[in-house]
């Protein structure tokens, strides 16, 4: 099964990389992914042990919408995985770009629409769009 697996190290906390589960253990305390785009040091795509509550299924495809607005909640592709984050602002360019503030690493970065998408939760089995975030 394909999924997302939220990491906590060092300055990936709460990242989200796309992954698939190649095991379980039979008590479902851990869940052994094996990272798209994650290499260890051999160059071999990493294999780690996470805990079923850090994974998601893969969120369904959703274009980023062509018209939001300052506080609307998405996440941002930078560095190889998903990152939760606020539009800030249009950036005036020959490129449509946002500005976006990236919750966990408290930075501003200019995102292409293609790397943007809406902020989704995954609950209960269902799927919720986070609409705004305030801070």
């Amino acid at each position: 099964m394909r999924v997302e697996a939220c990491r906590s190290e060092n300055e990936y906390i709460r990242a989200l990389f796309e992954g698939v589960i190649v095991s379980a253990n039979p008590e479902g305390r851990l869940c052994k992914i094996c990272y798209d785009k994650i290499v260890t040091q051999a160059g071999q795509p990493m294999v780690e042990d996470v805990c079923p509550s850090h994974l998601r299924p893969i969120p369904p495809h959703a274009e980023f919408p062509m018209h939001c607005s300052a506080g609307d909640a998405v996440e941002a592709y930078e560095n190889n995985c998903w990152w939760r984050g606020v539009i800030v602002r249009l950036v005036p360019s020959e490129e449509e770009l946002w500005a976006v503030y990236l919750l966990d690493s408290c930075i501003i970065k200019a995102c292409r629409r293609p790397d943007l998408r809406p902020a989704l939760q995954w609950q209960g089995g269902t799927w919720t769009v986070l609409r705004q975030v305030l801070f």
